[in-house]
């Protein structure tokens, strides 16, 4: 059997940078979604390809924002799991 080592402070750290990289995929997707105003065929394509860009980012930030939530959660559960087994451990009785 193999040991899992996790550091919650590692894991809310990540979930921070998640949160601001959410932050900033989220500001870049609403410039990609801005209207382009021409009547010229190719900003009209241009204007598609925004749009689609805009729905990418919008998407990946809510991914973004979804794993750090997940993170958070993660961190926050074995911390209880280790409150919990330092519990069990310190009620075993100590033979000398």
């Amino acid at each position: 059997m193999s040991v899992l080592s996790v550091e919650t402070a590692g894991l809310q750290s990540l979930a921070g940078v998640c949160t601001s990289k959410s932050g900033v995929v989220a500001a870049n997707a609403a410039v990609a979604a801005a209207p382009v105003t021409s009547f010229q065929p190719s900003a009209a394509a241009v204007a598609a390809i925004h749009t689609e860009a805009g729905l990418a980012g919008a998407t990946l930030s809510g991914r973004l924002t979804a794993t750090a939530t997940d993170l958070i959660a993660a961190a926050a559960g074995y911390t209880a799991q280790d409150v919990d087994s330092a519990e069990v451990l310190a009620e075993l009785p100590v033979i000398v």
